[in-house]
């Protein structure tokens, strides 16, 4: 017998679970466990800015990779096809300065790179002295956080919001 435990939404780019375990048997919403008093409340925090598209052209400064001159790169191709520092810089600046730095407050990224470059971002932008203030917790990071997981996840309470 298997027996999957999934958070994931069914949609497209996550069909494998599906696939794998089949279809589910049970569904218990988020709503179902926030009304239940089993999960915590959220609240979203869009951040939108002037730069959520991108034409490159000639004359911009390349790091590393290769783009295409004259494609429209979009909000889906940031952080997976294409990167631009400063765009998230500022997006974590207006992130922070929206939040209560002293609040627990999860965030969620496009890929674990973006993960791992944001929480530098956020870590070099906070108030807080805490060296562990911001903590990437990914399936790629195993043991690394586990010293910490109790603490950061043994006393996790809301307000929860996502970026």
């Amino acid at each position: 017998m298997q027996l999957g435990l999934t958070a994931t939404p069914k949609r497209k780019d996550n069909i494998d679970t599906y696939a794998y375990f089949g279809e589910p048997v049970c569904i218990y919403s988020l709503k179902e466990g926030i009304n239940d008093g089993f999960l915590t409340p959220f609240r979203v925090k869009q951040i939108a800015t002037t730069l959520d598209d991108y034409v490159y052209t000639p004359d911009d400064q390349v790091v590393e990779g290769e783009v295409e001159t004259g494609k429209r790169y979009t909000e889906t191709d940031f952080n997976k096809v294409i990167e631009i520092r400063e765009r998230e810089a500022h997006r974590v600046q207006l992130f922070m300065d929206q939040i209560n730095q002293a609040e627990k407050t999860l965030v969620f990224f496009a890929t674990q790179d973006h993960a791992l470059a944001v929480r530098d971002l956020i870590n070099q932008t906070k108030t807080s002295t805490d060296p562990n203030y911001c903590q990437r917790v990914t399936a790629n990071d195993g043991e690394l956080w586990e010293p910490i997981s109790t603490g950061l996840f043994g006393t996790m309470r809301g307000p929860f919001r996502r970026f």
